[in-house]
């Protein structure tokens, strides 16, 4: 998998977005990536070269282009290179296509936009986790950014693609200079194999690694989000990455009834990213 050398930030100009857009240019300096500031103007397809939309997108332009001298002027030693993308149609399709295009390789985006502040969970979201190989970082309301010095790294280690991510992982850790913990849950009705799990990890993902930084839980709980939730609360986390390859797992943070349990019931940002096969080649 490739590192991040450019973050695309989806902004309705609110304050929730103007929140994971901070998350985004820090994690842009830190990574030394391109910072891509989009908007997406939704209206109908077919109403897309209307005139109205097109001064909507001027007028939207130029909100990003304030939003970009905001964060020069507020960092001013920080040169980190922005630009912006002003579109028009649906947000969810808009983004996945500005990724296929090559304008980005990690999205941070905030858990709900204004238009979804009283939904259960986020369509725009959902849909861009499911339908791109792109990892999504999303920052839950409320989120104000801070550096990202503890991370937990949530997976059940097991499948023939996972050093790629675990490689990812590791080398982001050292990027942002954070210790990672590897937790794994395990069903309290299954027979317990920690040891096991353990042993797989350090010898299989880590042995090769030059960090030292990291450590190795397997929990026993019925509820996995409810665990993720309470260990990085105990731990004093500042990020989530979850990696959905495997069909419980997946089940758990992408079916409709439980889509982002995690997500919207967390104060953690969450960095989602998907591990099979056609991911790992396209990524």
């Amino acid at each position: 998998m490739e590192m991040i050398s450019k973050i695309i930030c989806p902004t309705d100009f609110s304050i929730n977005s103007s929140n994971s857009v901070r998350y985004g240019y820090e994690l842009a300096k830190v990574l030394k990536a391109e910072l891509v500031l989009f908007h997406c103007i939704e209206s109908k397809y077919k109403d897309a070269l209307d005139e109205s939309i097109s001064r909507e997108k001027e007028k939207a332009l130029k909100e990003l282009d304030s939003i970009a001298d905001a964060h020069r002027i507020r960092d001013k030693y920080g040169n980190v290179a922005i630009s912006s993308i002003v579109s028009a149609g649906n947000p969810a399709n808009e983004i996945i296509k500005t990724i296929r295009a090559g304008e980005g390789n990690l999205v941070v985006m905030a858990t709900k936009g204004v238009s979804e502040r009283y939904a259960p969970y986020s369509r725009i979201t959902s849909e861009v986790i499911e339908k791109t190989c792109c990892p999504v970082l999303e920052v839950p309301p409320g989120t104000t950014y801070t550096p990202i010095q503890k991370i937990v790294y949530t997976s059940e280690l097991t499948g023939e693609d996972e050093k790629e991510v675990v490689d990812f992982v590791v080398e982001l850790g050292e990027s942002l200079h954070a210790h990672i913990d590897f937790l794994t849950i395990q069903d309290q009705k299954a027979p317990s194999n920690a040891d096991d799990l353990i042993s797989y990890g350090y010898n299989n993902f880590l042995m090769k690694s030059d960090t030292s930084d990291v450590a190795f839980f397997v929990l026993e709980k019925k509820d996995i989000i409810q665990g993720i939730n309470e260990f990085t609360e105990r731990h004093e986390a500042d990020l989530i990455i979850i990696s959905p390859g495997h069909e419980k797992l997946y089940d758990n943070f992408i079916e409709e009834s439980n889509t982002h349990q995690l997500i919207n019931k967390t104060n953690y940002p969450v960095l989602v990213m998907h591990k099979n096969k056609e991911c790992l080649v396209t990524a």
